[in-house]
Order: C-alpha cells, then sequence, then structure tokens
C-alpha cells in the first residue's frame, strides 16, 4: 500500500513563505524541498485564501475525539 508523505504545517508555512519573500522561484523551491509544484500550488492557494492567516495549517483531520463515554441504555 501506497504511503503518502506527511508535512508538519510548520513546514508548509515556512515553504509558502519563503516563496511569498521573493527571493526563489516556485520551481526553485520544489527542487530544494522534494515537493512537486501541484502540492506546493495548492498550499500557497490556502494560505492566500485563509488571508495569510498563520494558523491556517493547523488544522486537526480525521474523526473528532470523543472526550465523554458514550452509555447505552
Amino acid at each position: 500500500m501506497y504511503n503518502r508523505k506527511v508535512y508538519e504545517p510548520e513546514f508548509k508555512l515556512n515553504v509558502v513563505k519563503e516563496y511569498l519573500n521573493g527571493d526563489k522561484s516556485q520551481a526553485q523551491i520544489c527542487e530544494e524541498y522534494s515537493i512537486s509544484p501541484s502540492m506546493f500550488f495548492k498550499w500557497l492557494k490556502k494560505y492566500k485564501e485563509s488571508g495569510y492567516d498563520d494558523s491556517v495549517f493547523n488544522v486537526e483531520k480525521g474523526r473528532p475525539s470523543q472526550s465523554f463515554q458514550i452509555t447505552r441504555r
């Protein structure tokens, strides 16, 4: 089975901010960090659509944990 690489939120934010600083091109960033251009543009789009909110990548995925116990009657 194929395992996807999971990137930390801080890594995504740092990569996007490095690009937005204008020092490197998209191709240079993708090559340096070994990420696909499509993945990079998804991160960039998400960051821009959030209004440049630094916490945009800190989203929990999956089913929420239950902090209470369900009892049957």
